[in-house]
């Protein structure tokens, strides 16, 4: 049986961003977190991920922070350059130096480059797109990609993310991470349950049956096929995922596990290329 995974619970149907989690309440132990940096940094990220600008009582409402709270966070974030103001209707939306830093994060992934010439092999040879991510959190992030060659194609940004347990990069690296990161994810989706139809026994199966082939595969979004498979590093951790998605109409689940056995060869070459010992098991 393959699994149908949801869209990304973020956003609602209409395509506007749904409730957000609140603010992350620390626990008893953790006093060495700065608080108050760390509500600024919650802040940050919930603008950086709006599909449009924000104001004081929504991101209030939101991160369920005070609305005085939240203006002094963002007047430190707009002094410091991170965070800008629309003039005319008051809103905040991230600056330009936060795409400046992330993009000088990204060019120094060694894997991006490992990946590059591989990315662009598997795109022409399956005919369909090819994606390079790494989980963030609780979220699949691409960090590089080769579009399909066809003319009618799934599209995939940069830099796009969606909850792991929503998508089979997402499941693929699950399958492989920390019982805490699992753990994590399984309540974010019970969070989420009017938007999936998965339960942790079955994420659990699933799971068990990704880590016994080596790969994922299943559909996520509407009509959107996907493989996937682990990149191993030089450590024994899953570097990233790399995976092909396809149009279903085009290549329906049931078809697209046939780039399987090209998807782990490609994924083999960029793990040795970035550390990994030739003839490893893990690979």
């Amino acid at each position: 049986m393959y699994l149908r995974h949801a869209a990304h619970p973020s956003r609602g149907s209409n395509g506007e961003p749904g409730k957000q989690p609140a603010f992350k309440r620390f626990r008893k132990g953790e006093d060495f977190v700065d608080k108050s940096f760390a509500k600024g940094l919650a802040v940050l990220e919930l603008l950086a991920r709006a599909p449009k600008p924000c104001g004081v009582s929504e991101i209030a409402r939101k991160l369920d922070m005070g609305k005085s709270n939240v203006h002094r966070l963002l007047q430190t974030l707009t002094t410091c350059g991170f965070v800008e103001q629309d003039e005319d209707r008051g809103y905040y939306r991230p600056a330009l130096k936060m795409w400046v830093l992330g993009t000088l994060a990204i060019a120094r992934l060694n894997i991006r480059g490992a990946a590059f010439d591989v990315l662009a092999e598997l795109a022409t040879h399956t005919g369909e797109a090819a994606q390079l991510s790494v989980l963030v959190g609780g979220d699949m992030i691409n960090i590089e990609k080769r579009d399909s060659p066809q003319a009618t194609r799934y599209f995939t940004p940069l830099n796009g993310f969606a909850a792991a347990y929503c998508c089979t990069r997402g499941m693929v690296m699950l399958a492989y991470s920390s019982t805490d990161v699992v753990e994590a994810a399984m309540e974010s989706m019970l969070r989420d349950q009017s938007r999936t139809a998965l339960s942790p026994a079955r994420l659990e199966r699933e799971l068990e049956k990704i880590r016994a082939q080596g790969y994922g595969v299943g559909e996520w979004k509407e009509n959107v096929s996907c493989v996937a498979t682990p990149v191993w590093g030089p450590d024994d951790d899953v570097a990233a995922i790399l995976s092909v998605s396809a149009p279903s109409f085009r290549t329906p689940v049931s078809a697209i596990e046939k780039f399987a056995p090209l998807l782990i060869a490609s994924a083999r070459t960029i793990s040795n290329r970035i550390g990994l010992p030739e003839g490893s098991d893990l690979a």
